[in-house]
């Protein structure tokens, strides 16, 4: 949007661009908030929406969290 605005000069665009900066700023904020949060409290504290294995790894037990493991390259049981 800054771009715009410097092409037009429009002070409809300066205006736009400033909001859609804002709101990115204020999604940045609460998403650092939130993981800074969970990291201290070790629990989920502000929603943050995460789905699929992402959600499975913060809230499922440790069978859950390492059970793709042993499917990954590399990986092979004891001698």
């Amino acid at each position: 949007m800054n771009g715009i605005y410097e092409l037009t000069a429009s002070s409809g665009v300066q205006v736009a661009s400033g909001v859609i900066g804002c709101v990115i700023f204020l999604f940045s904020l609460y998403g650092g908030l939130a993981l800074g949060l969970e990291d201290a409290q070790h629990r989920t504290v502000l929603p943050f929406g995460r789905r699929g294995e992402a959600l499975r790894a913060i809230e499922g037990d440790l069978g859950e969290q390492v059970g793709p493991i042993e499917k990954e390259a590399g990986v092979r049981k004891q001698l």
